[in-house]
């Protein structure tokens, strides 16, 4: 009698995650910029992420507000989110974006850019960055 409840509980069970409907993937156009540091950050790091949010709000405030483009800052010595530190093999400081458009995603990596010119020249960095992200728009 045990074994034959076990058996429709697990009849049920497999029943059940088969009726769900498959999750679809989003085919409006999304931005996401991930910026992954060091728990220690230096000066750079910092330059980095203050000059990405200057481009974000002065350029991308409106496609920000309607969730067009998202910036997502991750400690990824602390592990705060595995799923993304290893989907981009993420093993040292990392700047990427990534659109999302019709089930398809487009990456670009942007960290030597931002390493080279974010805290020593932030007006070629965020010229720059702005146009990688009206790039990826198009």
């Amino acid at each position: 009698m045990k074994q034959l409840s076990l058996s429709i509980l697990a009849l049920l069970f497999i029943g059940c995650s088969y009726s769900q409907e498959p999750i679809k993937e989003s085919k409006k156009l999304h931005i996401e910029i991930y910026y992954f540091h060091r728990t220690d950050r230096c000066e750079t790091c910092m330059s980095i992420q203050e000059n990405i949010q200057k481009v974000m709000d002065q350029h991308f405030a409106d496609e920000t507000k309607s969730g067009k483009l998202s910036f997502h800052i991750i400690d990824y010595q602390q592990m705060e989110d595995t799923s993304k530190i290893n989907k981009y093999e993420v093993e040292d400081p990392t700047l990427i974006i990534t659109r999302f458009k019709k089930g398809k995603e487009k990456t670009k990596d942007l960290t030597e850019f931002a390493f080279d010119t974010s805290l020593h020249n932030g007006k070629v960095f965020r010229n720059g960055f702005h146009e990688e992200i009206n790039e990826m728009f198009r």
